[in-house]
């Protein structure tokens, strides 16, 4: 399994591609449909956020190991914690970014609710 450790801008690259093409499929779908609206566009605003906290991991995973502060073997033991970091800053970051893409379905519902 030696060889395949990576942390190049080409392997982040990849998984960010697939970030993207999600939110532009779910954004494709709703506007095919007809049904563009606060709740398709929340999609593009979660995986923004995830793309910007893993961009900022990555470039510090890549400072980290180049600095030595944890091995390919660390990485194997515990992939989730080293890519994840500090278990605060992720949960604050999680919570943010809820709070992002609730706000504005919140308020689509709240000016589109049927009336009687």
């Amino acid at each position: 399994m030696s060889g395949s450790f990576s942390l190049s801008w080409w392997r982040f690259a990849g998984t960010a591609l697939l970030i993207v093409a999600m939110a532009a499929v779910s954004v494709l779908l709703s506007a095919w449909d007809g049904k563009l609206n606060a709740m398709a566009a929340s999609v593009p605003l979660m995986c923004a956020s995830l793309l910007i906290f893993f961009t900022y991991r990555w470039s510090r995973m890549r400072s980290d190991f180049a600095a030595g502060r944890f091995t390919e073997n660390d990485f194997r033991r515990n992939p989730v914690g080293i890519v994840v970091g500090r278990r605060r800053v992720a949960v604050l970051w999680l919570f943010f970014t809820m709070v992002l893409v609730f706000l504005p379905v919140m308020w689509w519902l709240y000016h589109n609710w049927p009336t009687a």
